[in-house]
């Protein structure tokens, strides 16, 4: 919990200041949406990791980092 809590923070604090300073960008609206879903999808499962086995949550959390890696990448190419 640690790790988790400050992480989700930290990430909601950078989607809430990316999504400020672009929302005067109406060409990356559709870009700005994709990244925050798929970015929200993996704040959830580190927070579901809160909640498993020491065993089970490196699975959650390392499916926290693809999202992440995920919603980066699915979003720039929209952008071009």
């Amino acid at each position: 919990m640690r790790f988790a809590l400050p992480y989700v923070v930290i990430r909601i604090l950078g989607i809430g200041l990316y999504v400020r300073v672009t929302t005067t960008l109406h060409s990356a609206r559709t870009s700005i949406i994709v990244f925050t879903s798929i970015a929200t999808i993996g704040m959830a499962t580190v927070l579901v990791g809160i909640f498993t086995e020491p065993d089970v949550r490196i699975w959650w959390w390392l499916a926290a980092i693809v999202f992440d890696m995920l919603a980066g990448l699915v979003a720039g190419r929209l952008e071009g």
